[in-house]
């Protein structure tokens, strides 16, 4: 597999070229109405998202008991929630200069 550019849009085209939605996937998603189809894009990608956290999460908690973060772990989850982000983003129809244009004002830096 290729490493894509760094940039947004290489990125999504990168994602978007290898994670379809279609029934050969995700049976029964080519019957789905689009408004279900929507909801299951989203509910699929929160899901893979709860599991980068988990991941996250997993690492913290091991520190908290005296343990060690396995640094790679969280290399792992991190790239995997971008992975789901990106994707979501896309599915929900947002360019990535749109993506890159919501950021400033979420942050609502101080």
């Amino acid at each position: 597999m290729t490493t894509p550019n760094p940039d947004l849009a290489s990125l999504m085209i990168f994602i978007g070229e290898r994670y379809k939605y279609n029934s050969a996937t995700y049976p029964g998603f080519d019957e789905m109405t689009p408004e279900d189809r929507g909801g299951f894009i989203v509910k699929h990608s929160v899901l893979h998202m709860n599991k980068s956290t988990g991941a996250l999460a997993t690492e913290a908690e091991r520190q908290d008991h005296g343990g060690d973060m396995n640094n790679e772990a969280l290399c792992i989850a991190c790239a995997k929630m971008l992975v789901n982000t990106l994707s979501l983003a896309q599915a929900c129809g947002m360019t990535p200069e749109e993506l890159a244009d919501m950021v400033p004002k979420v942050m609502k830096s101080k």
